[in-house]
Parts: C-alpha cells; sequence; structure tokens
C-alpha cells in the first residue's frame, strides 16, 4: 500500500506539471496569436487611412474645394473598406467633412484609428490652366481650400471581425488545452487502475499462496499421523508385552530391534514433514553436479543388479552453486523412484545439457509409469502410485528445487514409464 501511494503521488505530481505545460504552451500560442490579429488589425486601419488621405491628395491635386466631392470621396473609401465613419477634423476638433455615422464615445464594438496630416498653403503643381496661356501650369494658383493647420482623418470601422477571430482562437485554447488535461487524466487514471490490478493481483496471489501452505500443512499433518500412528502403536505393544513379561528371553531382543527400527521410521518421517513445512536457507557451494550424479548412480546401479536392469549417465554438466546435500537428496529421491519403478531387465537414463540458460537433468525410466489419476498432484505430500510408497520423495524434490530457483515437472514417455525433468539455473 505505502508503494501504491508513493507510485500514485509520483504519478499525480507528473500529471499536474503536465497539464501545467500543456495549459502554458496554450495560452502562449493564444496570446501570441492575438497579438498578431491586433497588430494585423492596426495595420489594416493605417492602410486604410493611408488610402484615405491619399485620395484627398488627388482630390485637391486636380481640382479646386468641393465639399461634396470631399464627401463623395470619404463615403466611397467608407463603403468599400467596410468601415462605419470616416471624417476629416480640424485641430480644434470641429468635423470639416465626414462620411457615415460616428459610433457613441463608449461604443465598445468599434474600432478607431486617427492620422494627421497637414496639407500646403500654395500647390506648386496646380493643373488648373492659365486661360491667357493654355497648357502652362500656374505655379501661383492657391491652395484646395482646406484649412493650413493640422488635419485629422478618423476611421472607424466594425471590431467584430477581429473579436470574432479572437473569439474562436479563445475557443480552441480551451478546448485544446481541457483535451489535453483530459487525455492526460484518462492516461493517469488508467495507470492507477493497472497498478491498483496489479497490486490486488499480487495480493490475490499471496493469499492463495497462503491457502496452498495451509491446504499443504494440513495434508502434510494428516499424512504425518497417520504414518505415525502405525509405528506408535507397534511400540507400544511391544513395551507393554516387555512389561508384563510376556515374551520369552530370545523374543526381548527381537522386540528391542523392532522397537529401534520403529522408532527409527518415526524419527525419518518428522524430519521429512520438518524439511516440507519449514523451508529453509541453502548453504550455498559450487561443486560439480556431474561428479555428484556418477557417485549417485553409482550408489543405485548396486540395487538394480538384483533386478538385472541398467543405468546410464550421458552428457556434461560441469559446476553449479547449490546446498550440495539438498541437491544430493533431491537427486537420489528421483533415481530411487526410478528404480522401484522397474521390473527385471528395466532401464534409467539420467541425461545431462548445458547451455547458456542453465542445465536440463532428465531422469526417465521405462517403468510402470504415474498413474493419470494422480499426474496433476504428482508432487503433493503422500501422493503416490506405487504400493508401499510414502509419496514424500517427489514433494520433497519439488520443495528443494524451488528453494534453489530450479524447476521441476513431469512428462509421461511414448514407450511407457516416467520422465522427470529438473532446470537448473544458470550460475
Amino acid at each position: 500500500m505505502a508503494m501504491l501511494n508513493k507510485r500514485f503521488l509520483a504519478s499525480l505530481g507528473s500529471l499536474i506539471l503536465a497539464s501545467g505545460l500543456v495549459w502554458l504552451w496554450q495560452w502562449v500560442d493564444y496570446r501570441s496569436y492575438v497579438q498578431a490579429e491586433r497588430e494585423a488589425d492596426h495595420r489594416y486601419g493605417n492602410v486604410i487611412l493611408a488610402g484615405a488621405e491619399g485620395a484627398l491628395h488627388r482630390q485637391c491635386q486636380f481640382r479646386g474645394p468641393d465639399l461634396e466631392l470631399l464627401n463623395n470621396t470619404l463615403e466611397d473609401v467608407r463603403t468599400r473598406v467596410g468601415a462605419t465613419f470616416i471624417g476629416i477634423f480640424r485641430a480644434d476638433g470641429n468635423p470639416y467633412v465626414t462620411a457615415g455615422k460616428a459610433a457613441d464615445k463608449f461604443q465598445c464594438c468599434v474600432t478607431s484609428r486617427t492620422r494627421k496630416f497637414r496639407f500646403p498653403a500654395k500647390r506648386t503643381n496646380c493643373t488648373r490652366m492659365n486661360g491667357k496661356n493654355p497648357g502652362v501650369s500656374n505655379h501661383g494658383c492657391a491652395g484646395c481650400g482646406l484649412p493650413d493647420s493640422s488635419l485629422e482623418i478618423r476611421l472607424e470601422y466594425p471590431a467584430g471581425r477581429l473579436e470574432e477571430r479572437i473569439a474562436r482562437a479563445r475557443f480552441r485554447f480551451l478546448v485544446v488545452s481541457g483535451a489535453l488535461t483530459l487525455a492526460f487524466s484518462s492516461l493517469f487514471l488508467f495507470y492507477l487502475s493497472r497498478l491498483r490490478s496489479a497490486d490486488l493481483r499480487a495480493e490475490l496471489a499471496a493469499t492463495a499462496e497462503q491457502i496452498r501452505s495451509l491446504e499443504f500443512l494440513s495434508r502434510l499433518g494428516a499424512g504425518l499421523a497417520h504414518e505415525t500412528k502405525n509405528p506408535l502403536g507397534s511400540v507400544r505393544g511391544f513395551a507393554e508385552l516387555m512389561l508384563q513379561k510376556k515374551l520369552q528371553e530370545e523374543d526381548m531382543r527381537e522386540a528391542a530391534t523392532r522397537i529401534m527400527d520403529e522408532t527409527d521410521r518415526i524419527v525419518a518421517r518428522l524430519d521429512e514433514f520438518m524439511l516440507l513445512s519449514r523451508p529453509s536457507r541453502p548453504s550455498m557451494a559450487t561443486f560439480n553436479l556431474e561428479e555428484m550424479l556418477e557417485d549417485l548412480t553409482g550408489l543405485i546401479r548396486l540395487e538394480l543388479a538384483g533386478k538385472e536392469a541398467h543405468l546410464e549417465l550421458r552428457g556434461k554438466a560441469g559446476q553449479v552453486s547449490a546446498d550440495q546435500e539438498q541437491v544430493r537428496r533431491l537427486f537420489m529421491n528421483l533415481l530411487v523412484n526410478a528404480s522401484e519403478s522397474l521390473d527385471k531387465g528395466g532401464r534409467i537414463d539420467v541425461v545431462l545439457h548445458r547451455d547458456e540458460t542453465g542445465i536440463r537433468v532428465v531422469v526417465e525410466d521405462n517403468g510402470t509409469g504415474v498413474p493419470e489419476e494422480i499426474r496433476e498432484t504428482l508432487f503433493e505430500p503422500y501422493v503416490t502410485g506405487r504400493p508401499g510408497g510414502t509419496g514424500l520423495g517427489l514433494a520433497i524434490a519439488r520443495r528443494i528445487a524451488a528453494e534453489h530457483g530450479w524447476a521441476i515437472r513431469y512428462e509421461p514417455r511414448k514407450e511407457g514409464g516416467t520422465r522427470i525433468i529438473v532446470e537448473v539455473a544458470a550460475t
């Protein structure tokens, strides 16, 4: 849970940082766009004003003062550029000539631009011809009749188009930022759900393992009780006979021997129970697995001699790092199980194969095999298909393999018999 909280806080911090960067990026983009649009609008107004001033200059250059014509010129400019008002104002602020209707002082949806200019009092290029000398320019003719003081052209046009573009940019800013934030939030929630799911799976796996361990101990305890009940009954019976002095002297030695044998049997079962019920920490050492198997197969060959059975060891294994005594017990259990399943003239093969992933040890025989109904539970305690078997050999082998991080599994042979494979991890 603590690990989940740490990952949650780290993920939440990443989400906040990513969302903040997205909003900052979109805000900078939005402000840049608005600035560019306002500058473009300002240039547009200046172009209109320059055009209106140029039209006035052309009129005054070729004609005398005509307010009606000036008004028509301004009206024409206003109509073509979509302005609401164009006017020429004197320096004192009074209008000289106007076109359209000026906006109210407090109206918010109109853009206003102004431009100051001045016409010269005398025109040096007046084209009005002297009647006495046609074709000769009169350089001394009067100006076009506009006031000699500074003038101002005032332009007003709707701000709706600019505001509409800015509104669209604002909407885009909000939508894109919100969408990206929602996407990041969705990924964050998905990641959290995966984390939680993984934690729940781990908790369920741990709980299931605990349940399996309890079931395992329950079966193990029940089997131990069964395995010790009969020997203890025998010990009690012999002890009672000895106490009642109902045994002859020659039978006393046999009774004592039987008591010792049954006691040893109980101790052996207790040792196996302790090994299976309580995980041990392997005492790791490096040794040659092939030499160990050669020693074990030599011992098993002595037992196989009476059955005229054959055992062969093939392949190379080399060095491994493991608990030597536990590994010896693992493979001895496998070899004993194989030898006890053989009929006369049977065969056991131990095949070694080493590669970069580790060592593969295959112990197979052509004996009676494993009944199909117990193959799924073959490595469970007290599961055996052999009369007289305790059913602990393979359970102990699996526990030893698990403690070393190895894998052990059963495979049936088409020719009959049993194949046990031990995957030894690379060291």
